[in-house]
């Protein structure tokens, strides 16, 4: 219904780019390769991939046709040389960050240091976007640094430290920094709220302290941020709800505290998270728990009963469910290799992007991803139940007996029935539905009307 291939593809052979960079995960690195070749068919253009997967197996990805750079860790400086030097015809083999291929072989560089003073960065150019899609009118996204203090085992953060080294990715811009971005963009697109896109916004007590008291003045818009539930006080609550906070996300992951340290690598308590959300809650701010189905070596049911048994003590306002995913080189997945839960088959999908499960297929572990949707649908619909609902399915174990229903249309009902009054993720949803769908009727209606003439 939403498949505007062909005029995307007509945008880009009219814009004539110099350079087509694509930044590229793991899960669309086999649709990112199917538009770089569709480009390079019609137009001779340089192609560069960056992002996680192609820092994660640069070797692989810089042997694929349809590429002919790729962009290792950040690309801040590496990507303004590399189009300098093919703007000038210089040499662009030995740019650090820049791997390519030469005869069939591939050229590698060493990778520069991250960019350590992030205030020296100027604003990002949402004009870019903002004057291509108008679904990014509502609210303004940013982030205040790079770099996470923790190191999940299944998140990006623990292959860019292996990259860097400990301690030199993680980086914040100041907060003057930050607030000066915001009276710009409030000056020039007139947002509704701000969504910090930071992994954890509340890494910094100091740093949290000052924005904290100079953003009410300053700006003045609600926002919502991802907080680490281990930092969070009821001062900090009741501070963050002050400030404008009307929305927090944090993670949870698993309701066994030893799968959650030993295979996520997340040290939390259940006390302490519990404490947490009982905290953000009765600050008036609304709370989102991240969690993951589908963990290696265990019984999917024992997990799914352990979540909720965990949230009947600590009930947030909306629970999001993930399916375990082992992405390339991840602490995670040499666990599961480790382990013996990923043979050497399963790990070379995964690096060449060939294990494609999507946003609802399952776990790369787990066998039956029916029965994992089924409990992430529960999951999903829990904060809504009545409690004697609640416990009816904890007592009778009636979740054995959910029917399979297509999750993408109770998330859309979940989110309508149940979303704070600003949310960035709702109101872009809706906003690209609109834009999209007028985008397809447009040429109907201007057909019919060249028909009628």
């Amino acid at each position: 219904m939403f498949s505007s291939r062909d005029e995307v593809l007509a945008e880009i052979l009219a814009a004539g780019p110099g350079m087509l960079c694509i930044s590229v995960t793991t899960d669309y690195h086999a649709w990112a390769k199917a538009w770089a070749a569709e480009v390079k068919r019609r137009i001779d253009v340089p192609v560069v991939f960056g992002g996680i997967h192609p820092t994660s197996v640069p070797e692989k990805v810089a042997l694929e046709e349809c590429v002919d750079y790729v962009c290792v860790g950040e690309g801040d400086e590496a990507l303004v040389e590399l189009a300098v030097a093919l703007r000038d015809g210089a040499d662009a083999s030995r740019i650090p960050n820049i791997w390519l291929r030469r005869e069939g072989k591939v050229v590698s560089n060493p990778t520069r240091p991250p960019v350590a003073d992030m205030d020296a960065l100027p604003f990002p150019d949402k004009e870019l976007f903002r004057s291509a899609h108008p679904i990014f009118d509502a609210g303004y996204l940013m982030a205040t640094g790079r770099g996470c203090p923790l190191s999940c085992s299944y998140c990006c953060n623990n292959v860019y430290g292996t990259l860097y080294g400990p301690g030199r990715f993680l980086r914040r811009r100041s907060v003057s920094n930050v607030l000066a971005e915001l009276r710009d963009a409030v000056r020039r697109y007139r947002p509704r709220f701000v969504h910090f896109a930071d992994d954890v916004f509340n890494q910094d007590p100091a740093w949290l302290d000052e924005f904290l008291a100079r953003y009410p003045a300053e700006v003045g818009l609600p926002f919502s941020c991802y907080v680490y539930p281990d930092m969070v006080s009821d001062d900090q609550a009741r501070r963050l709800k002050v400030a404008g906070c009307f929305k927090v996300q944090l993670g949870v992951q698993a309701g066994d505290e030893d799968k959650r340290s030993r295979v996520f690598l997340r040290p939390s308590k259940n006390r302490r998270i519990e404490d947490a959300i009982r905290a953000l809650k009765r600050a008036g701010i609304y709370v989102v728990a991240d969690n993951i189905l589908g963990l290696p070596g265990g019984d999917d049911e024992a997990d799914l009963v352990s979540l909720l048994e965990f949230y009947e003590r600590c009930m947030p306002d909306n629970i999001e469910v993930f399916f375990l995913r082992c992405y390339p080189r991840s602490a995670l997945t040499l666990w599961a290799v480790e382990n013996g839960h990923l043979d050497r088959a399963a790990v070379d999908a995964i690096e060449n992007g060939d294990a494609q499960l999507g946003l609802f297929g399952g776990s790369d572990i787990a066998s039956d991803h029916s029965a994992l949707s089924k409990m992430a649908l529960l999951l999903n619909l829990y904060p809504m139940l009545p409690r004697p609902v609640r416990k009816a399915f904890l007592r009778y174990g009636l979740y054995r007996r959910l029917p399979a229903l297509p999750r993408i249309p109770v998330l859309i009902a979940t989110r309508i029935l149940n979303h704070p009054t600003y949310d960035f993720n709702t109101m872009r949803t809706w906003a690209r539905f609109r834009f999209f769908m007028g985008r397809r009727l447009r040429p109907r209606g201007e057909a019919a009307r060249a028909a009628a003439q």
